[in-house]
């Protein structure tokens, strides 16, 4: 395995993700890059409901409920969030993407357009409250609710994971040569590591989290339509 060979195939979008990121993280390991290793485990595996994320698995995201408004009954409106306390619309905006690329790149497969993700119970107080108090629906009551976002953001999601994990790879080639072997990178593993590093820095950036919880972003849901 060498460096040209993981750069072929990363620019090759028809190469599944996951594969690719496997040979990534074997580069890590002989390397004994643990940054390198830890950043590809999570993309393979999932990010853990604690740990947080990089920005680009943070969509902006529309909340869409269903709700009675006196004797009317409303699905799939679109519930507005203008009038919300700032960290609370600040949290239930965000759709966060905690799955492993796997699992992610098969709900771009389903040809769905839209993913979701069920609000908890909690926070439809706050959002019936703001619609009845700043939104003129005194009678307005949602008893359910759905964090929405297109699949594009997803596909923007992989297209970030390819192209990080490439920029790593091209940074070490322009350091250290076309073609070289791994043996020689090996032998020269505190360079090899720093490079990797320099890289990791821009790449592992927080997506500035929220500890408010808003629903379980495990399990999307996909939409035929918003």
């Amino acid at each position: 395995m060498d460096i040209t060979d993981i750069v072929e195939q990363l620019t090759d979008t028809s190469t599944s993700l996951t594969s690719i990121l496997l040979k990534v993280k074997v580069f890590g390991v002989r390397l004994k890059n643990k940054m390198l290793i830890d950043w590809v485990t999570k993309e393979i595996e999932g990010y853990k409901s604690n740990d947080v994320l990089p920005e680009y698995r943070i969509s902006k995201c529309n909340i869409y409920g269903n709700l009675t408004n006196g004797r009317w009954k409303l699905t799939n409106y679109l519930i507005p969030t203008d009038g919300l306390l700032p960290e609370i619309r600040d949290a239930v905006e965000k759709f966060k993407f905690y799955q492993g690329v796997s699992e992610l790149e098969h709900l771009l497969s389903d040809k769905s357009t839209t993913v979701g993700i069920a609000i908890q119970s909690e926070i439809l107080f706050y959002l019936t409250q703001n619609l009845q108090i700043h939104h003129g629906n005194p009678y307005a009551e949602i008893y359910s609710a759905t964090r929405k976002i297109g699949t594009g953001a997803i596909d923007h999601a992989l297209s970030m994971i390819r192209s990080n994990a490439l920029n790593i790879m091209l940074e070490i080639e322009k350091e250290f040569g076309y073609k070289i072997d791994m043996a020689k990178l090996m032998a020269r593993n505190n360079e090899v590591n720093q490079t990797i590093y320099k890289i990791m820095n821009y790449i592992t950036t927080d997506g500035n989290d929220n500890t408010i919880n808003t629903g379980n972003n495990t399990n999307l849901m996909g939409n035929g339509k918003s």
